[in-house]
C-alpha cells in the first residue's frame, strides 16, 4: 500500500513509497517525464489505444521535469504498469507508533504555537512482531532501577489484565537534557510508519469539529526552537508543509486517533464527549489513570504529580498511551481507512477523503475499460450552478399509522439500478417533468421516457446500458456484502470462543 508521494518543482523524480510484504517501507523512484496527461485531439497522431470517458479521440503529452504530477496522472501510471501496480495495491500494515507527551505548566495550558515550556516526558508504544506491548517512557527528571521499572511494570500489567492477553514489556530511559530526550524520540520514530495519539495532531477537520491537535504541533514546534533536526525520519530527510496540519516528514504519516474514531467508528451509538476518558470506558471498560482524590486530571493535578510523585506522573503518561493503543486493536477504525485508501490507490493521508478515494477507484475503472480522462484547464471549465438533493421538512406533531422504512446503500442501490453513469449522461429536461426548485414542487406535465432512456426526478436524461461508475458500484457493493458476512462469521465464532471460556 502506498505510504506517501514525494514531489517537488525543482525534482525530475517523483518518490512513491509503500509498505511490501515484509512491512518495511520501500521507495519507488519514477522519472517526471514517464508519466503523461491526456488532451481532446481529432488531429492524424490521435491515441489508437485509449478515448476518452466520453469515446472522443485523444492525445498523450508528456511532463516536463519540472512539472508538478497530478493524482490522476499517478493513478494512470499505476494502473498501466503491473510490475508495479501489484506492490501498490498489496495491503501490507504499516508500523504503528502510539505516542504521548507532558510538558511544564506555566501559565494555564501550552500554546503549541510557542511552545515555551519543557517536554518533562514522551511515552511511546507499538505492538510487536511476538505480539507484545512495547513501552518506552523517555523522561528527564530521575533513574529509575530495575526493582522501580519491575514495579512499574507490573503495575501496567495489572491494570489492563481484563482487557488484553497481550504481555506487557515497559522500559524507562532517563535522558537529563531535553534536546537529547527529543533526539532520542526522532530515533524511534524513524523506525515507524506511522505516528498517533489522542488529539494528537491539528487537521482541517479537526477545526470544523472545533477540536485542536496538540502533542505533534507542540513536538514539532519545540524542536524548531530547540533546532532539533526531525527531518532525518523520513528516508529522504525532506518535510512536508501541509495546510492546516504542519509539517510532517515525508514518507511519514502522522495521523490523530480520535478524529478516526470520532469519524468513522460506529460501535457507540451516542458519543457524549470525545475525551480519550470517555471514550475508553466505552471501548474497554478502562479509564485513564486517575491520582489520589481527584475525580479527573487537570494542570495544577500534573504539576503536583510531576512534584511528588513522579512514578505516578510516568505510568499517568503510559496509561494514556496504552489506551490508544488498545482502542486501535479493539475497533479497528484506522484499519478501515487503510483498507480503502489501498483499494483506492490513495496514500495514507488521503485515505479519508470521499473525493480522493472516489476518484481513485474511477480512475482505476476507466483505464481497464480503455477509456481515460483528459485534463482541462481550469480557466476553460464552465461552471454550472444546480440544486442538490430535495429534502422534505417533516410534520412536526404526534402522528399514528407511521412506516419507516430501510433501504440497503440508498445512492449506490438507486445508481445500479437506474445504469446512471457519465458516459451515459444525454442531456438534462426540465420542462416535461415534475421538478423541483429551491425545495419546492413545480408540477408540469411528464412525458414517459423513450425505451432507451431513463429520466430523473432532477430532470437528467440517461441512455441505458452498462456505465464506469455501475461497475464501481458493483464491486463495491459485492466486497461489502462479502464482507458484511465475514464479520458476522468472526462474530459467531468470538462469541463461541467465550462460551467455552466459560
Amino acid at each position: 500500500m502506498i505510504l506517501d508521494i514525494e514531489q517537488n518543482r525543482y525534482s525530475d523524480t517523483v518518490k512513491i513509497s509503500y509498505i511490501d510484504s515484509d512491512r518495511n517501507r520501500q521507495i519507488l523512484s519514477v522519472k517526471k517525464r514517464d508519466f503523461w496527461k491526456w488532451r481532446y485531439y481529432e488531429g492524424p497522431n490521435a491515441d489508437i489505444k485509449y478515448k476518452s470517458w466520453d469515446d472522443k479521440r485523444v492525445v498523450r503529452i508528456s511532463y516536463k521535469d519540472n512539472d508538478t504530477i497530478d493524482k490522476k496522472s499517478i493513478w494512470e501510471w499505476i494502473n498501466t504498469h503491473p510490475e508495479y501496480k501489484k506492490i501498490l495495491y498489496e495491503f501490507n500494515m504499516p508500523k504503528i507508533l502510539f505516542c504521548d507527551i507532558e510538558t511544564d505548566i506555566h501559565d494555564g495550558f501550552p500554546d503549541v504555537t510557542v511552545a515555551k515550556e519543557k517536554i518533562t516526558a514522551i511515552t511511546v508504544c507499538w505492538k510487536d512482531d511476538n505480539n507484545k506491548i512495547q513501552v518506552v517512557i523517555l523522561g528527564e527528571k530521575e533513574n529509575f532501577d530495575y526493582d522501580k521499572q519491575k514495579k512499574m511494570n507490573e503495575f501496567l500489567s495489572d491494570y489492563f489484565s481484563k482487557v488484553t492477553d497481550l504481555k506487557i514489556i515497559l522500559k524507562y530511559i532517563h535522558i537529563p537534557d531535553e534536546v537529547k530526550l527529543l533526539e532520542s524520540f526522532v530515533k524511534i520514530c524513524s523506525k515507524f510508519h506511522v505516528i498517533t495519539g489522542w488529539n494528537f495532531i491539528n487537521t482541517f477537520r479537526q477545526n470544523w469539529m472545533n477540536n485542536n491537535g496538540f502533542d505533534w504541533p507542540f513536538l514539532t514546534k519545540r524542536m524548531d526552537n530547540l533546532k532539533v533536526d526531525y527531518k532525518s525520519i523520513s528516508p529522504t530527510n525532506k518535510l512536508n508543509n501541509k495546510k492546516d496540519v504542519g509539517k510532517v516528514p515525508h514518507h511519514f504519516s502522522v495521523i490523530d486517533y480520535m478524529y478516526y474514531f470520532d469519524a468513522f467508528d460506529r460501535s457507540i451509538k451516542i458519543k457524549e464527549s470525545k475525551s480519550l476518558d470517555f471514550i475508553s470506558s466505552q471501548v474497554l471498560k478502562v479509564k485513564k489513570l486517575k491520582y489520589g482524590n481527584y475525580p479527573a486530571m487537570n494542570g495544577a493535578v500534573l504539576k503536583e504529580m510531576y512534584d511528588k510523585d513522579y512514578d505516578t506522573y510516568c505510568l499517568y503518561n503510559a496509561v494514556d498511551t496504552i489506551l490508544v493503543l488498545l482502542i486501535h486493536e479493539r475497533r479497528q477504525p484506522f484499519s478501515a481507512i487503510l483498507a480503502q485508501g489501498n483499494g483506492s490507490c490513495n496514500p495514507i493521508d488521503k485515505a479519508d477523503s470521499a473525493v480522493n478515494v472516489t476518484e481513485g477507484y474511477m480512475s482505476k475503472a476507466y483505464i481497464e475499460n480503455g477509456k481515460v480522462l483528459p485534463n482541462i484547464d481550469i480557466s476553460q471549465r464552465e461552471k454550472e450552478w444546480y440544486e442538490g438533493a430535495y429534502v422534505k421538512s417533516p410534520i412536526a406533531g404526534l402522528h399514528e399509522l407511521t412506516a419507516c422504512y430501510d433501504f440497503s446503500s440508498l445512492y449506490p442501490s438507486i445508481s445500479r439500478f437506474l445504469e446512471l453513469g457519465f458516459e451515459n449522461f444525454d442531456r438534462k429536461e426540465t420542462n416535461n417533468l415534475k421538478y423541483y426548485s429551491k425545495y419546492k414542487p413545480i408540477t408540469s406535465k411528464i412525458e414517459r421516457p423513450k425505451n432507451d432512456e431513463i429520466i430523473s426526478v432532477s430532470g437528467c436524461v440517461f441512455k441505458k446500458g452498462e456505465s464506469t461508475l455501475k461497475g464501481v458500484y458493483d464491486e463495491l457493493y459485492t466486497d461489502r456484502k462479502k464482507n458484511q458476512y465475514r464479520s458476522k462469521l468472526c462474530a459467531k465464532i468470538a462469541h463461541e470462543i467465550k462460551q467455552n471460556r466459560k
